[in-house]
């Protein structure tokens, strides 16, 4: 049996959700193919990287691990601080604050304005500090609702 997934690649036309999102989605990657060992975790993570990102990284591997063993525990380390240093401490905060008063535009449907919060909240999952869960189930259902027009609520 082949399976196949898409792991986007990130590069300079990237922005932050799209770094975040790249996060969650290598991280499904990582689960479903049973990606444990550092060696394939690193050659895999580089090889999704681009401009400026694979320089960061490759210039973060360099000076901070060397030629330490470069297993699952340094990797996840590795990534944690890569996502620190792109990230202000209180950048979770702020988009959950974001979240909260997002409005919904014309052009999405109800159901296309879950899903981009459903993005958009996977993408919150990645920041350091986030807590779990980002919202209870309650809190997203007003948010949801309160992103619709009045005359629609």
């Amino acid at each position: 049996e082949i399976s196949r997934m898409k792991v986007p690649i990130i590069g300079n036309s990237s922005n932050d959700e799209a770094f975040l999102t790249f996060l969650y989605k290598f991280g499904r990657a990582r689960q479903c193919f049973e990606w444990t060992d550092g060696a394939t975790l690193f050659r895999k993570f580089e090889m999704s990287l681009e401009g400026s990102f694979q320089k960061q990284w490759t210039k973060f591997l360099a000076e901070d691990v060397g030629n330490a063993d470069r297993d699952e525990e340094l990797f996840d380390l590795c990534v944690a601080n890569l996502v620190n240093e792109r990230y202000e401490h209180d950048a979770c905060s702020d988009m959950i604050d974001y979240l909260r008063t997002i409005r919904k535009p014309k052009s999405l449907t109800a159901k296309m304005l879950l899903s981009r919060l459903e993005e958009i909240i996977e993408a919150i999952q990645q920041l350091p500090n986030a807590p779990n869960p980002i919202f209870s189930d309650d809190e997203l259902k007003r948010i949801y609702l309160k992103a619709f027009p009045i005359s629609w609520q």
